[in-house]
């Protein structure tokens, strides 16, 4: 499994409690079930729950649930879809400045396999498709969205300028 490791990588490096003091961060996968496919690169796809708890902590947790939904935009963007829960999120606060916070995200690895030129097993993390499209960009095969530069009302005269440089 890579994305464990991957959000413990950033989480190590995103958020100054745990920059400084590395072992505030705890990160474990239970609740795993695999589900395979009868394929040519013997592919399947491990379904888990990574569970990170981070301890002894003054970093806003807002700063921390920022950090992970970016990383979610990457590794699983299937939980940002509208009206879905992301993750779990629970919060002990210890003081007026320390809290401490578990949070579980349930993921899934797509993963193929096959024998390599020395018949060895070659094992293959396949990467999540980035469904989220950028602003700028129409979707394949309609026109571009005007960009938005004022606000009228029935053309007779301007309510709100909208500079996008601005």
């Amino acid at each position: 499994m890579r994305k464990d490791d991957s959000l413990r990588q950033l989480l190590a490096t995103s958020i100054e409690d745990l920059a400084n003091s590395p072992e505030r961060l705890r990160i474990w996968v239970d609740r795993g079930t695999v589900q395979c496919r009868q394929t040519a690169t013997f592919g399947f796809t491990m379904s888990y729950r990574v569970n990170v708890l981070l301890m002894d902590m003054t970093t806003d947790i807002a700063a921390v649930v920022y950090v992970i939904c970016a990383w979610l935009r990457v590794n699983q963007p299937d939980l940002l879809a509208p009206g879905k829960d992301a993750f779990t999120l629970d919060h002990d606060v210890i003081d007026t400045e320390t809290y401490d916070a578990m949070i579980q995200i349930d993921l899934t690895q797509n993963v193929t396999c096959a024998l390599n030129a020395q018949g060895k097993m070659q094992v293959t993390y396949l990467a999540e498709p980035d469904p989220l499209f950028s602003d700028d960009r129409p979707f394949p095969g309609l026109d571009a969205i005007p960009v938005l530069k004022a606000v009228s009302v029935t053309g007779e005269g301007q309510i709100a300028p909208f500079d996008p440089a601005a």
